[in-house]
């Protein structure tokens, strides 16, 4: 194990209580200690974009938890108050799911400017993801190539240089208590992006999370049109990003599963 979780608690003099261990690899670890979470990671400074994040959108009036302690040094760790409740699911009401899109709404309102644009971002990070999937032997090139081309095709779409998004807002980032949404968690990789992408994170696992989420994000009449261009091929893009993680860090049979969707997914060229 990187740290003891519980000594990290108690080292800001904080009370500990039963330790949950979420996620132990060598380089990394997450475990709920009591009222508090605990991430500590090897690398020196790991956590200082999260406690950004956490201070932005805590002033913005947005449910993010509260940061008690942090260190810098290797193994850097960073402590938050636990925000008790449960990860989004298929299984909670459909207000929720609207209650999400009313959130992003208010993030996605936030300014926020990317040094290149989203248009130069989405290729580049296409052709990266690209290059890794034509290693794949059961993966034709002519498959590549629509990918590609329908990227190109998307780009006048992709205009600007992006707002404040989440990046990363997977169902299990939103917690429900009671029915409710009441917070926001794993916040390290907010910047400045394509709001498009922020919703089609949440259709990645499950697609039907999608017309809810949209219904409370209530998008212009101009918004929705790009939006409906625009999601399914981020939501193939993630899923390919989401492969090659798997593939790397993870599991390579939920990287079979991955790559079994994206082969399923229609280019519309």
């Amino acid at each position: 194990m990187l740290v003891a979780p519980d000594a990290v608690v108690a080292g800001h003099g904080l009370p500990t209580g039963p330790v949950t261990i979420h996620v132990d690899r060598p380089t990394r670890l997450v475990a709920r200690v009591g009222d508090f979470v605990v991430k500590a990671d090897e690398r020196p400074d790991a956590f200082v974009r999260e406690r950004a994040a956490i201070a932005r959108l805590a002033a913005a009036g947005l449910p993010v938890s509260e940061v008690h302690a942090s260190r810098d040094d290797a193994p850097s760790h960073l402590v938050l108050r636990w925000i008790e409740g449960e990860p989004l699911s298929a299984a909670h009401p459909l207000s929720v799911r609207r209650d999400v899109g009313r959130l992003l709404r208010r993030i996605h309102a936030e300014p926020e400017t990317r040094p290149d644009t989203i248009a130069e971002w989405m290729t580049n990070w296409t052709a990266w993801l690209l290059s890794w999937l034509a290693d794949f032997t059961d993966v034709p090139p002519r498959r590549c190539n629509e990918i590609a081309a329908w990227c190109r095709h998307l780009q006048p779409l992709m205009t600007g240089r992006g707002t404040l998004t989440l990046l990363d807002g997977r169902p299990d980032h939103f917690v429900v208590r009671d029915g409710r949404l009441v917070g926001l968690i794993d916040l390290e990789d907010l910047s400045a992006g394509d709001p498009a992408m922020d919703l089609a994170v949440l259709a990645v696992a499950n697609e039907d999370f999608l017309p809810a989420v949209l219904d409370g994000y209530a998008p212009t009449t101009a918004e929705a049109a790009a939006f409906a261009h625009l999601i399914p091929f981020y939501v193939l893009l993630r899923r390919l990003a989401a492969a090659k993680w798997e593939h790397e860090h993870g599991n390579p049979a939920r990287t079979t599963h991955l790559l079994e969707q994206v082969a399923k997914t229609r280019t519309p060229l």
